[in-house]
């Protein structure tokens, strides 16, 4: 019976955090939004851009090469603005 009365305690803490992490969601400017969504892209770009470099097999390319290939391979578009 106790590890049930845990196991409540710990649901009761799951939702509480995920009402917690909506109302935060629901408060963010749109400022905060647009660098939330450019901080979940990195992993993606950064896998990107070291695999053009091992391609290249190159330490040193030039921005607008990288850029290019960036926004070349990359699943959604990204203007060159963005990059």
């Amino acid at each position: 019976m106790g590890s049930t009365l845990n196991i409540n305690g710990d649901i009761f803490q799951i939702k509480a955090k995920e009402a917690r992490l909506t109302a935060e969601a629901m408060c963010r400017d749109e400022t905060t939004e647009r660098e939330l969504e450019m901080l979940s892209r990195l992993p993606d770009l950064c896998k990107i851009v070291r695999w053009y470099f091992v391609t290249e097999k190159k330490s040193v390319l030039p921005l607008s090469d990288v850029i290019r290939s960036v926004s070349d391979s990359y699943k959604s578009s990204i203007g060159h603005s963005k990059c």
